[in-house]
């Protein structure tokens, strides 16, 4: 359900519920359940109930559920999870000291289907791993930038830029202009601008450093131009580490990743108007040096999640940790999750995608050897409380991988995957309906 229908379920609510009526039925605690029709609910998603005007001060009513949901009130709203693996009608439940009102709710199951399959000598952008793709923010196309390609051989570093519009579901290259990065394993994240990123950090192969890198790039229409952000130079060096914008703060971070000097867990906040600094964190546990981790920003809780990654220099040294850095504390703190010896266990170069609907980081695929493939999605919950994994299958007809690159598209409500390798290499992109 999108937003916009919380809005509206909580204004026929209040309506409903703002005073005892003597028209309305005993036993009914004055809300129509067909007012509502039925409430929907992905799969494993979470719909957050605002209690505002003269709901907020019912303090008669309570909440509870029947069927596949559970259901938690807090002070200003009622949030209401759907189990996994269930797509069964459920019921919330509202009480008063009137009776009982009982309003119908419908799980939506999480469905896959293929966007797109290319042969790349046929007009489509070559396979690769590495790489960095986002939507625009219209949500209208997708971006695939750089990363290594298998062609002539692997591991030979690419820099070119490709669009897929999500109507006619067709890929054209784009236009590029100005100074653009050869650096895979370089990470994106939207820029200050309507149709701008940064690209962050990556690896100059030749020379196997991580140079200071930070670009922007402007895109309209078939073309893309790149330039220096300000203050580049001083950009820490970072091999497929981490680029997050911290939208309470207005500035971007850096987290972990692998530089010329090895692997680390430093944290580095990054403004145009004054560059970069170094972030303290509180003394106490924190997270190994890693990189091929995957991670994201929840600005709900104000937290950075990390999981797994690797931690050496051989394919069997990675660990598979989940941390949250408490953003909202005075130093930020590093907290551990879950453990490395539990589930989901080790693995690095998964593709993921936060949820900021469902309220989840989702992590597809991934290596714990270097040499095989991971299957199923991993789903780590976000909400305070709730930070535990969950294993999704996948249907068999989408080839497992590692390598791979994911995206959330809140227009659709849908995670795009793509790219990667297995014991083939991929050219296609899959949705996963939220």
């Amino acid at each position: 359900m999108r937003p916009i229908a919380f809005s509206v379920f909580a204004s026929l609510f209040v309506s409903a519920c703002a005073s005892p009526s003597p028209s309305k039925p005993t036993g009914s605690c004055e809300i129509e359940a067909s007012s509502f029709g039925a409430l929907n609910i992905g799969e494993g998603s979470r719909l957050a109930i605002p209690l505002t005007g003269a709901l907020a001060s019912r303090d008669d009513l309570t909440f509870a559920s029947e069927g596949p949901i559970s259901v938690v009130k807090e002070a200003d709203r009622v949030l209401v999870y759907a189990d996994y693996g269930s797509s069964d009608a459920a019921t919330l439940k509202v009480s008063c000291a009137r009776g009982e009102t009982r309003m119908p709710v419908t799980i939506r199951k999480i469905a896959w289907s293929k966007v797109a399959s290319w042969n790349s000598d046929n007009g489509g952008p070559p396979a690769r791993e590495y790489g960095a793709w986002w939507l625009d923010d219209a949500a209208d196309r997708l971006f695939v930038f750089g990363g290594f390609q298998y062609k002539p051989v692997q591991y030979t570093p690419s820099n070119d830029l490709w669009s897929f519009d999500l109507a006619t579901k067709q890929w054209s290259a784009v236009k590029q202009v100005g100074d653009v990065p050869l650096s895979p394993g370089g990470r994106v994240a939207h820029g200050s601008m309507p149709n701008s990123m940064l690209f962050f950090g990556g690896i100059e192969k030749a020379s196997n450093k991580t140079p200071p890198l930070l670009k922007n790039v402007d895109y309209t229409g078939d073309s893309a131009t790149w330039s220096d952000a300000p203050f580049a130079s001083s950009s820490p060096g970072s091999y497929t580490g981490s680029l997050i914008y911290d939208s309470r703060r207005k500035r971007w971070l850096s987290v972990c990743g692998a530089a010329s000097d090895g692997y680390n867990c430093l944290v580095n906040a990054y403004s145009p108007t004054i560059g970069w600094s170094n972030v303290a964190v509180a003394a106490g546990d924190k997270p190994k040096g890693r990189d091929g981790f995957h991670y994201a920003y929840d600005d709900e809780t104000d937290r950075v999640f990390i999981y797994a990654g690797q931690v050496g220099t051989q394919n069997l040294d990675m660990i598979g940790d989940t941390w949250a850095l408490e953003l909202g504390e005075t130093p930020p703190r590093w907290v551990k999750l879950v453990d490395e010896s539990t589930d989901p266990g080790k693995r690095r170069n998964g593709a993921y995608a936060l949820d900021p609907i469902g309220r989840r980081l989702l992590v597809w695929g991934g290596t714990a050897d270097g040499t095989h493939s991971l299957p199923g999605v991993q789903v780590l919950g976000l909400d305070r409380g709730r930070e535990t994994w969950k294993l999704l299958d996948v249907p068999i007809e989408v080839p497992e991988r590692c390598s791979g690159m994911g995206v959330y598209d809140a227009k659709r409500n849908q995670v795009y995957w793509g790219f990667g390798n297995n014991d083939a290499i991929f050219t296609d992109v899959w949705s996963m309906s939220l």
